[in-house]
């Protein structure tokens, strides 16, 4: 889950901090509490901590760790190297009993904001489903990501489209005796259940023969479940708009 704040708080049992060396050589870290800002500070001057790119270092207490990571230039920011290693960070050590983390950007463009969204669910995936429980997982157990910018309908938006790449990872990930024709049908139907502008149809065997697919059928051959074609239309669009179709085999 992700919620946004409008300022940073440093409450919740972990929080990172990312800056830019600009912010840590000029010393633009009014966002940040008193605290915080003198141990950066501190570190900077004695040449712990510069906010290069890849650079981090935990600032752990008896309740709460802090991890300070560094992006590089502010002006030279690549985006998706920021969102491959905040994946990282996400998974590392420092938080692997950490349920809530709350992450300060170092600039809350939509660009920034939208690469830790990113990181965050895309960089976390794991397709855990067969794993045996074991007594300690190494694996991170966190739940909820504050993001201390405003809350805003792009960035929905991309939670929206990581949560539809990771569900298209876990029907891939998934064994094929369980991703069948019908389970597939379910999934679709859940999906767009009181959507709206969108219309479902769905062929089966009797129908795809009716309208002489039989390169589909020819395929289906292989299987004991029955085919099916499932198409979703989304009618949302202006008229004056083009239309996009994308075709899948399951």
């Amino acid at each position: 889950m992700i919620k946004f704040q409008s300022s940073a708080k440093f409450t919740k049992e972990a929080v990172i901090v990312l800056l830019t060396q600009e912010q840590v050589n000029n010393k633009k870290l009014s966002h940040l509490n008193k605290t915080i800002r003198e141990q950066i500070l501190s570190l900077s001057k004695s040449k712990k901590f510069a906010g290069q790119k890849g650079e981090t270092l935990p600032l752990i207490s008896s309740k709460q760790t802090i991890l300070l990571a560094g992006v590089g230039k502010g002006s030279e920011a690549n985006f998706s190297m920021l969102r491959m290693g905040l994946g990282n960070i996400f998974q590392s050590t420092h938080f692997k009993k950490a349920r809530e983390i709350e992450i300060v950007p170092y600039d809350q463009k939509d660009l920034v904001v939208t690469a830790i969204i990113e990181g965050f669910i895309v960089g976390t995936y794991a397709w855990r489903k067969y794993l045996t429980p074991a007594k300690e997982s190494p694996l991170p157990t966190v739940k909820t990501l504050y993001i201390v910018a405003p809350a805003k309908k792009i960035y929905d938006e991309a939670i929206t489209i990581c949560e539809g790449v990771n569900l298209a990872r876990n029907l891939i990930n998934e064994n094929a005796d369980v991703t069948t024709s019908v389970y597939l049908e379910k999934i679709i139907k859940d999906l767009v259940h009181g959507k709206r502008d969108v219309r479902l149809e769905i062929l089966n065997q009797k129908e795809l023969k009716a309208k002489g697919l039989g390169l589909h059928l020819a395929v289906s051959q292989g299987s004991n479940k029955e085919p099916k074609l499932i198409i979703v239309k989304y009618s949302g669009g202006g008229k004056s708009e083009g239309y996009t179709a994308l075709v899948g085999k399951g």
